[in-house]
């Protein structure tokens, strides 16, 4: 399974007796982090997917100095079949580590069937817990999103033209329905003339050589002729990745 994105997290307890948590943004943070506590733990917490299957998991990634007595950590796996309307949060999975089962590489996972297209999202939080009394306790959380599956678990891929700097948008939608044949814009020579032509004069002259034009919205969707529906794209680019994309949204 392909990782599509992690976020870094610390709970920790400086010299000064201070607990402190948050997003590790920099090694150089991190390290800074490290040097001034006498307890420190970071998680990572990412989502997968692939083979038909998404994933959600959480890993302890540092310890230092003195252990929690417990650390917990739940996340919540949330998806919508279309971007701009709410997510359903029905994917959670959860799991408490005494002070043993604390190290480096320790970990929980959870997989789901997926046979849709949809959009993910996904959120948690992770809280230790040091011996005393009372009990120290400090929580972290996240919120990571969004990313896109097709039925087959597949995320949308990634591109940006050197040239233009345009971005291959994913759809807002994972409901759009096929458009009959008779009824899709035409695409033939001409209109590849037309589209390169505008190309050009707004970001310059190319080599067009093993570049094919790419309907962002396909025209098999409803996706139009318009500049702003098109980006080029390497013909293996295309022809590897995102049709085949497209051929199991």
């Amino acid at each position: 399974m392909e990782k599509v994105h992690t976020t870094e997290e610390y709970i920790s307890i400086d010299k000064q007796g201070n607990i402190k948590s948050g997003e590790i943004k920099s090694q150089e943070q991190l390290d800074r982090i490290e040097t001034q506590s006498t307890s420190l733990v970071t998680i990572s917490a990412a989502m997968f997917a692939g083979n038909g299957q998404v994933a959600q998991g959480v890993e302890v990634t540092e310890v230092v100095g003195t252990k929690p007595a417990t650390l917990s950590v739940s996340q919540n796996l949330c998806s919508s079949r279309d971007v701009r309307e709410d997510f359903t949060c029905d994917k959670r999975m959860s799991k408490t580590w005494t002070t043993a089962q604390i190290y480096v590489g320790q970990n929980v996972m959870a997989y789901y069937d997926v046979n849709q297209t949809l959009f993910w999202e996904y959120n948690g939080n992770g809280v230790a817990t040091w011996a005393g009394n009372p009990p120290t306790v400090k929580t972290t959380t996240w919120v990571e999103g969004t990313f896109l599956t097709n039925s087959k678990g597949v995320w949308y891929p990634s591109y940006v033209d050197e040239q233009s700097g345009k971005t291959l948008l994913a759809p807002a939608s994972a409901e759009y329905k096929k458009v009959p044949v008779d009824q899709r814009v035409k695409w033939g020579p001409t209109e590849r003339k037309i589209y390169k032509t505008w190309y050009e004069a707004q970001y310059g002259i190319r080599s067009w050589d093993n570049i094919e034009i790419h309907h962002i919205i396909p025209r098999a969707y409803g996706g139009s002729n318009d500049p702003a529906n098109l980006i080029p794209l390497p013909k293996s680019f295309h022809r590897g990745t995102v049709t085949p994309w497209w051929t199991n949204y």
